[in-house]
């Protein structure tokens, strides 16, 4: 007999932000395990149709906004909409795996269901907001309350979780719910070796939205700290929607001659990039709950195409980054320190550099490689 999951997701599945990515390859664990995969999403293709992914199929229940009111209408019964689409063309599934964040009266209606029908419920959980990252400490913020509510009001009966930190594992298991940790992980084949492109000077990619995670202008006034060393060295290219940030460090006069600010792009477009950096950055405050209780996508990104992160150590980081072998670790969250570990990576060449970018994708192959983790996952799935 076929076993099945369905995917319930929010996101643009499957080439949207780092969710659906995360979705993506998690449903070639599920393949792996022989689940026939069907994933549920908000994508840009025509509502209520299947169309085929690597490992399965997937569909779209975006509908087209007529307006900014029929939108915001739209967004207020997504998560509505998603459930009972679920219920009534999927009722035949083995396991629901969620996205996180759905409301407490959404989640007893899942659970209510999946008793009924012996359905196992798996909640994917990848974040874990800080109230510094919002206006007011979040005073005012839906996202920041969904996402906290949730956490801290799941309980056992709710389902499983599959957290993407330790920092959220321990949390959830502290509480006696089945959790496993599983971090961003990509499937070999999906993520194949990206052939390098040849270019004068040292290229430095931060690729992404800082929105209010990652510190760019911290990065940027590093940069500028660095200047007398490395200016004729290096390119760095800012590549995301990052506006305003870019507005702040162009009105104080940091943004060089040698860096390049791009738009955003598509995941294809952002991998294809990565085949011209030699490094990629990221700094993060570290003491920040977001911070401890997430995974950093552009790092495992980053290791799978063979090139070193300059960063600092958040989350799980510490046990797959080594300074001077396939990154250069930031010592501490700081512009000073950040511009010593540029200065400290320009000045890296040769076999030594070449060393640091095998052991990058060596790291990635080894320790974050989909089918690395599908034994632990058949158990976490057949554990009652």
């Amino acid at each position: 007999m076929i076993k099945k999951v369905t995917i319930l997701s929010h996101q643009k599945f499957p080439s949207g932000d780092a969710s659906a990515i995360r979705y993506v390859n998690l449903a070639s664990i599920f393949r792996r395990l022989n689940y026939e995969v069907v994933a549920i999403g908000m994508g840009n293709t025509p509502y209520g149709e299947y169309f085929d992914f690597e490992y399965g199929k997937y569909v779209s229940l975006r509908q087209k906004s007529k307006s900014i009111f029929h939108k915001v209408f739209q967004n207020l019964l997504r998560e509505k909409r998603l459930i009972e689409f679920a219920i009534k063309h999927h009722n035949n599934s083995n396991i629901f795996f969620v996205c996180s964040g759905l409301s407490k009266k959404s989640r007893k209606t899942l659970s209510i269901f999946a008793a009924k029908n012996k359905i196992t419920l798996i909640y994917n959980v990848m974040e874990w907001f800080s109230k510094k990252q919002y206006f007011l400490n979040g005073l005012f913020s839906i996202p920041y309350h969904k996402n906290n509510s949730f956490i801290r009001q799941f309980k056992k009966q709710d389902g499983k979780i599959v957290a993407i930190s330790r920092y959220l594992n321990e949390y959830f298991s502290s509480k006696g719910i089945q959790s496993l940790y599983l971090p961003f992980v990509f499937d070999e084949n999906h993520f194949a070796t990206l052939p390098r492109k040849s270019h004068k000077g040292i290229n430095i990619f931060y690729i992404g939205r800082s929105r209010n995670k990652d510190d760019l202008y911290r990065m940027l006034v590093g940069f500028d700290i660095a200047k007398e060393k490395i200016d004729g060295k290096v390119n760095v290219f800012i590549v995301g929607e990052n506006r305003k940030t870019i507005r702040k460090a162009r009105n104080n006069n940091l943004l060089h001659d040698w860096i390049v600010v791009k738009g955003e792009v598509n995941n294809q477009e952002a991998l294809e990039l990565l085949s011209n950096a030699d490094y990629t950055v990221l700094l993060r405050p570290p003491h920040e709950r977001f911070a401890k209780a997430g995974f950093p996508t552009k790092v495992a990104e980053s290791l799978f195409a063979g090139v070193p992160v300059i960063t600092n150590l958040t989350s799980n980081l510490s046990d797959y980054l080594v300074d001077g072998a396939n990154s250069i670790i930031v010592n501490d969250y700081s512009a000073k320190a950040f511009s010593e570990a540029i200065i400290r990576a320009v000045s890296v060449t040769g076999d030594d550099y070449e060393n640091m970018r095998i052991e990058a994708r060596k790291t990635a192959l080894d320790n974050l490689e989909a089918g690395l983790f599908s034994e632990d996952f058949r158990k976490f799935l057949n554990d009652n």
